[in-house]
């Protein structure tokens, strides 16, 4: 936990974190071993910023640090470098003075000619250069790190950049990824033990598998928790609701709730499951959201034989899904009815039921029913039972030419009668037998 004040050669307006800061051994020794380069990286809520605040706040470095966490007004690559020089000025770093060149390059000058060591940190770096200027911007970090044994450069975002797949080439670095800074069944116990809560071990596992180790999300849902009912899955789904509403780009959020409609997706069902466009930019732009994802580590990945499929940990895909259907449940529909026509969709009879049934599309439901109904009472009753609840039978019974056949009606009756003995809560007898 984060107790200590904050060292006097650390510059920069330090946030205030969530105590306990249940911060990462990794990546806290990762920065403690002050390599030239070291970027973190994760989506938001994997506690970046917290091992950050508390690596600095214990700061026992001769280097001078200086703190800057940055926000939209660093999205182009002149305003990033005018924000930065804003930092170093107050700092000391640089001098006072605008001179004659622009901020990028009174930056430059101004970091090749440091004599004492300089530890810059970056905070939320995924907004440098966000709109324009983010490759120039990595290279020329890139270039003063690989060029000044004075300056070393800790850099914290949510997503894959230059610097980091070019920078670890180009100088000694190191990178904490979403798998070091995921929260692990042991400090599960400990954050549940701050809350007065006895957790046993495999309490404390399924929560960190079923979270994915989020640390934010695992964080909101033992405010609420209990040893008799486990965490509380409606304040995750609270906070998880509001970081996708929250998200800047609907292109991601919609990525996220589509892909959280099936349990598992390889590369073949995104692309069944994006919208077409003539020129199939819909396509790509979905397999770069995909890497982007992934590489936040919001995504579980499954290897078999060479075959790759991805999915979401079961609470984050719940709470996916109740998004969906709070906000945008045409999304839902229309995944469903995609994968509802796509090849190979009707191999399994009781996933064909439940799109066809998520998809509104009944005529398709009883087809269903009918063709497979032998198959789906030995193999998926409750599936079929389900389905049944949920079709419209007075709508469609009373439509000219939808009239269920007779024989998928007594089936239905049937399976109605199994589930609830002496009644039928759909109204049976309104359908013309």
């Amino acid at each position: 936990m984060s107790t200590l004040g904050t060292a006097s050669n650390v510059f920069g307006r330090l946030p205030r974190v969530t105590e306990p800061a249940m911060v990462s051994d990794i990546a806290l020794k990762t920065l403690q071993q002050a390599q030239p380069l070291t970027v973190l990286r994760a989506a938001r809520g994997f506690g970046k910023t917290a091992v950050l605040v508390y690596w600095l706040r214990n700061y026992t470095d001769a280097a001078t640090a200086v703190y800057l966490s940055l926000d939209d007004r660093s999205n182009t690559e002149a305003d990033f470098w005018a924000v930065l020089e804003r930092a170093l000025r107050g700092a000391g770093v640089l001098p006072e003075g605008t001179g004659a060149h622009e901020a990028r390059s009174r930056v430059l000058d101004g970091i090749s000619a440091l004599r004492q060591p300089l530890r810059l940190v970056l905070d939320n770096f995924h907004e440098a250069g966000l709109t324009e200027g983010a490759t120039q911007i990595d290279d020329d970090l890139i270039e003063l790190v690989r060029n000044n044994d004075q300056f070393y450069l800790v850099a914290a975002g949510r997503t894959l950049r230059t610097l980091e797949t070019m920078g670890s080439l180009s100088v000694d670095g190191s990178i904490v990824g979403p798998s070091d800074l995921r929260t692990r069944p042991e400090q599960v116990q400990q954050l549940a033990a701050m809350a007065g809560l006895d957790f046993s071990w495999e309490q404390a596992q399924q929560i960190s598998t079923d979270f994915g180790g989020w640390p934010a999300a695992i964080r909101a849902g033992l405010r609420g928790a209990t040893v008799e009912g486990g965490i509380d899955e409606q304040l995750i789904q609270g906070y998880i609701g509001a970081m996708v509403l929250d998200l800047r780009f609907s292109d991601i959020r919609t990525f996220l709730l589509r892909t959280a409609v099936p349990a598992w997706f390889d590369i073949d069902m995104l692309r069944v499951i994006t919208p077409k466009t003539e020129d199939g930019t819909s396509e790509q732009d979905a397999a770069a959201i995909l890497a982007h994802i992934r590489n936040t580590g919001l995504l579980w990945e499954d290897r078999d034989k060479g075959a790759v499929r991805y999915g979401y940990p079961a609470a984050i895909r719940r709470a996916l899904l109740q998004v969906m259907t709070e906000a945008a449940p045409d999304i839902g529909r229309q995944v469903h009815r995609a994968l509802l026509t796509a090849p190979g969709a009707e191999e399994d009879p009781g996933e064909a039921l439940t799109h066809a049934v998520n998809a509104q599309e009944w005529s398709t439901a009883l087809d269903v029913i009918d063709r497979q109904w032998f198959h789906l009472l030995t193999e998926a009753p409750q599936t079929l039972v389900e389905a049944i609840h949920h079709l419209p039978m007075p709508t469609v019974s009373t439509t000219p030419g939808s009239a269920w056949p007779a024989s998928t009606l007594r089936r239905c009756t049937s399976a109605w009668s199994a589930d609830t003995p002496g009644s039928c809560p759909r109204h049976c007898s309104a359908v013309p037998a």
